[in-house]
């Protein structure tokens, strides 16, 4: 498939496409499965005629299979990830994150640097929102712990370019080379990063094995945003407290409690859309210990109850999901969960590895993002309850 292949109207897209409005602008995630192998101009020619179909900008990719030419050096706006515990179905499947202004000046969006995108747009009572999505697929350094320092010191500058702090951070993915003997890794270099930035707020997070491009240890996506208050004469102020929640589930503790520092979920309500971010979620019980068995379907079930009650501490629920990702060890696995899915009547859009998860026992994980548009100004009511 080249970009002179591809249709040019929203319908005739090759593509599963959730769309969420808010006030200023459209969110937009697509998704497209091929049964085998691509080249990256497929997902360039996607992006391509998504944007051109919607008038919308493109934030990132995310591609889970095989690429048969490499991404471009000069665009980091993606993130590839391989199967490493098996090479077969379910071949190869891409997501675009695209963001379309509702009109024209409602939001800009602007390249800050090769991977990092920056949203900005004026809310009606005048107050501003600043959102950052950085892709940091190959990052400098040598190891775990070096290429995650160096990835969160240049998450650090485009956060300064654009305005903003590490505090503003809301989502982080961290995806691991070899994550049995880096994870401990990563957890040291992200700690002394949250120490040095003081951040006692986390994010919602993933960490989970993947096969990266050569060279990389790790890849990264983190998202940040940002609500400002305007002064008479019109010059930002400063930033206003966004209306961030921290959720969580009674199947689970949160991860801090024995070690990572990260959230179970959080609820971000600005800019007319309720947004539910669902950290990577597996079989952990309520005292951070692993639940196994040798049917996946108990470790599938156990996941699948705790993402939903995530969801739904944060108002949503499965029919609102419009991102998932989803880790298999096995095509057992991958069964247990279409098992799953057919049997609670679910379907929403997702990609699907076949990779390590956060621990050797475990086989399954999760991971979603649930988003629907609410009146403008509800961001400043009472949000939903952990």
């Amino acid at each position: 498939m080249t970009r002179a292949d591809l249709p040019t109207t929203p319908a005739s897209l090759p593509l599963t496409i959730r769309a969420v409005p808010g006030v200023a602008d459209t969110e937009i995630h697509a998704v497209h499965h091929a049964p085998g192998p691509v080249g990256f101009d497929t997902v360039e020619a996607l992006a391509d005629q998504l944007c051109a179909a919607y008038g919308a900008h493109l934030l990132r990719a995310v591609v889970f299979g095989e690429l048969t030419t490499a991404p471009p050096v000069h665009d980091d706006r993606w993130v590839w990830v391989r199967p490493t515990t098996h090479t077969g179905e379910p071949g190869t499947s891409i997501e675009l994150t695209a963001l379309a202004p509702r009109a024209p000046g409602d939001a800009t969006v602007a390249r800050i640097s090769s991977g990092a995108s920056l949203v900005t747009h004026r809310m009606p009572d005048g107050s501003g929102v600043r959102r950052l999505v950085h892709c940091l697929p190959r990052p400098a350094g040598t190891g775990t712990y070096e290429q995650v320092t160096c990835g969160l010191e240049v998450v650090e500058a485009a956060l300064r370019e654009a305005g903003m702090t590490p505090l503003d951070i809301d989502r982080t993915w961290f995806f691991l080379a070899d994550i049995g003997s880096s994870y401990s890794a990563l957890n040291k270099a992200r700690d002394e990063a949250f120490d040095r930035w003081g951040i006692r707020q986390y994010p919602a997070s993933t960490g989970i094995g993947a096969g990266l491009p050569p060279g990389a240890e790790v890849s990264l996506i983190v998202e940040a945003s940002r609500h400002e208050t305007i002064r008479a004469t019109g010059e930002a102020e400063g930033a206003a407290e966004k209306d961030l929640t921290v959720l969580s589930t009674t199947l689970q503790t949160a991860p801090s409690r024995y070690g990572p520092r990260f959230v179970r979920g959080n609820l971000l309500r600005m800019a007319g859309r309720r947004t539910v971010n669902v950290s990577g979620i597996s079989s952990i019980d309520p005292q951070g210990h692993s639940i196994t068995s040798e049917d996946p379907s108990v470790c599938v079930d156990y996941a699948m109850r705790s993402l939903v009650g995530v969801l739904a501490a944060g108002g949503t629920g499965p029919q609102d999901i419009c991102s998932a990702y989803v880790y298999c060890r096995d095509p057992a696995v991958r069964e247990a969960f279409f098992a799953y899915l057919a049997a609670e009547g679910l379907a929403f859009p997702h990609l699907l590895t076949y990779v390590p998860v956060c621990r050797p026992e475990l086989v399954f994980e999760i991971e979603a993002r649930a988003m629907r548009g609410e009146p403008s100004g509800t961001e400043q009511q009472e949000g939903a309850t952990a």
